[in-house]
């Protein structure tokens, strides 16, 4: 079934489903405090309450759409998907990876550094992240090292290209919650 926001008043014994545009009028609904879930009619992704007036039933039940980590267990079929991507830098010769922010990182090495890799998804949930590496302007061939968490094809992890600007790109797969992370070179020197 597809995600739905569902409404009703505080008082109210039944949720009503509802289109976040809707006016606080259709729903018959006055000063009173409003309860918002998103989820499948049965589970609540989120649930958020909100006191009420004329200009804030549509703002409340968007904040709720949108701010909903959605679980869904029937197969999705999207026509385009889109993924956070963000860009990190090493700080004190670490660059941290945080699982939770994005699935695509890019980094311009400034320095040799140790890759770190936070807030991995539970075990049992499949997650794959993508790492853009690029050697800096003046080709001073920084190194990257890579926790040992990470295991390469044949034990061995690659080496970096080193010329100016080169492009080097990886992809780590997990399913234990980052206990392990398969490594596979998606392409290298790509300047």
């Amino acid at each position: 079934m597809a995600s739905q926001i569902q409404i009703r008043r505080d008082t109210a014994a039944n949720w009503t489903s509802a289109n976040p545009t809707l006016a606080q009028g259709e729903l018959g609904i006055e000063t009173d405090t409003l309860n918002i879930k998103v989820g499948d009619g049965s589970t609540v992704w989120s649930s958020l309450s909100y006191a009420i007036n004329q200009t804030t039933l549509a703002n409340a039940a968007n904040a709720a759409a949108t701010n909903v980590a959605n679980t869904f267990t029937a197969v999705q079929t999207a026509t385009a998907f889109q993924e956070n991507q963000t860009s990190v830098a090493s700080s004190g010769g670490t660059t941290t990876l945080d699982c939770s922010t994005a699935g695509t990182f890019s980094t311009t090495l400034s320095e040799n550094t140790t890759v770190a890799i936070t807030n991995a998804p539970s075990s049992g949930t499949a997650y794959a992240l993508t790492l853009k590496v690029i050697q800096d302007a003046s080709a001073s061939g920084y190194t990257l090292a890579w926790p040992a968490s990470v295991d390469w094809p044949v034990g061995t992890a690659p080496t970096l290209s080193s010329g100016a600007n080169d492009v080097d790109i990886f992809v780590l797969f997990t399913h234990d919650g980052g206990t392990t992370f398969y490594g596979f070179v998606a392409g290298q020197d790509m300047s």
